[in-house]
């Protein structure tokens, strides 16, 4: 067990969380040690907590108060903690369009990239049973149409959604339809050019 006050592990969780950019590392050791220490006062509550309640002394109470209040805040900080990690991957999805990226892999741990890959493979599978491009874009389209540079090499040549064919070459302009180029736009392979800069 640490050295700080009980019920304060949970709560360094979540400032680690506060502190990051976008997630930091998962914290095995962090909650290791909240469950540890949940464990602990669980047990101590077992202890203090007499069927009969005859038997039971009143200052047996506020301690078996408090340990029930330290789980009990241990618990919502694992669950607050932990919901946090799966938002920010479920908004990741939608970002990325299923791409997890090594510099996030890093930063999971296994159970954390098996739940991004699974839910992938839901929204996928939900997208496909509707044939609708759910990922497509993420805000109602203002225009059908972009006008985007290719910034990052490597693309090399797509086919749209009607058949053509478009070849990108690094700092070349295109317009074309949002739809067949929001996920790239999104990966940042492409740049969208808005007004005058695309002149």
């Amino acid at each position: 067990m640490s050295n700080l006050p009980f019920g304060q592990k949970g709560a360094e969780l979540l400032k680690e969380l506060k502190r990051s950019d976008w997630l930091p590392a998962y914290n095995d050791d962090g909650v290791r040690s909240v469950l540890q220490e949940t464990s602990f006062h669980l047990t101590a509550l077992k202890q203090e907590v007499v069927p009969d309640v005859t038997q039971r002394r009143k200052e047996d109470v506020p301690s078996a108060l408090l340990h029930d209040r330290i789980i009990r805040r241990n618990k919502r900080c694992l669950l607050a903690y932990h919901n946090y990690r799966l938002e920010k991957l479920r908004n990741l999805r939608w970002e990325t369009t299923g791409i997890l990226p090594p510099s996030v892999q890093m930063v999971l741990n296994e159970s954390e990239q098996e739940f991004f890959s699974q839910y992938d493979q839901l929204v996928s599978q939900h997208s496909s049973n509707m044939d609708l491009d759910l990922s497509s874009s993420l805000q109602p389209p203002n225009e059908e149409y972009v006008q985007v540079r290719v910034v990052k090499e490597g693309l090399g040549r797509i086919t749209t959604e009607f058949g053509g064919s478009v070849e990108f070459t690094i700092g070349t302009i295109h317009f074309l339809r949002r739809l067949d180029v929001e996920h790239l736009i999104r990966q940042g392979v492409l740049e969208e050019l808005k007004g005058e800069e695309g002149l």
